[in-house]
C-alpha cells in the first residue's frame, strides 16, 4: 500500500505541474483572437497535447520509474491520452459551448474525473512492464 501511495503522490505532483502547463495553454488559446466554432474544444485539444508530452516524460521517469520498452509504453500512453483528450474535449465543449457553463469550472470538473481514470490506466496498463 505504501508503494501505491507514494506512486500516486508522485503522479499527483507531475499532474499538478501538468495542470499548470495545460491550464495556461488552455486559457491562452481561449484568449487568442480567432473566431472558430467550438473554441473551447479546440483549446482543450491544444492544451492536452502539450500536457501529454510533458506528462509522458515525467511519469515515465519520476512517477512510475519505468525502464520498460519505451516504444510500447509510448504507444499505450499516447493511445490512452488521445482517448482521454477526445472524451475531455467533447465533455468540455458540451459544458462550455452548448450549456454555456463557465470554462474554468467546467475544465476543473472534467479534468478531475479524467485524472483518476488516467492514473489507473497509466499505472496498470500504459507503464506496465
Amino acid at each position: 500500500m505504501q508503494i501505491l501511495q507514494s506512486t500516486f503522490f508522485r503522479f499527483l505532483a507531475v499532474g499538478f505541474s501538468n495542470f499548470l502547463v495545460s491550464f495556461t495553454v488552455f486559457h491562452g488559446c481561449l484568449m487568442l483572437p480567432w473566431d472558430v466554432a467550438w473554441k473551447a474544444s479546440f483549446s482543450q485539444i491544444i492544451s492536452y497535447s502539450v500536457g501529454t508530452v510533458w506528462s509522458f516524460y515525467w511519469n515515465r521517469r519520476l512517477t512510475f520509474r519505468s525502464n520498460g520498452p519505451i516504444v510500447r509504453q509510448g504507444l499505450r500512453f499516447f493511445l490512452l491520452q488521445g482517448s482521454l483528450a477526445i472524451i475531455s474535449s467533447v465533455m468540455i465543449g458540451i459544458g462550455v459551448d452548448v450549456l454555456h457553463q463557465h470554462p474554468t469550472v467546467t475544465w476543473v470538473c472534467v479534468m478531475a474525473v479524467i485524472t483518476i481514470v488516467n492514473y489507473l490506466l497509466s499505472r496498470f496498463w500504459a507503464f506496465k512492464e
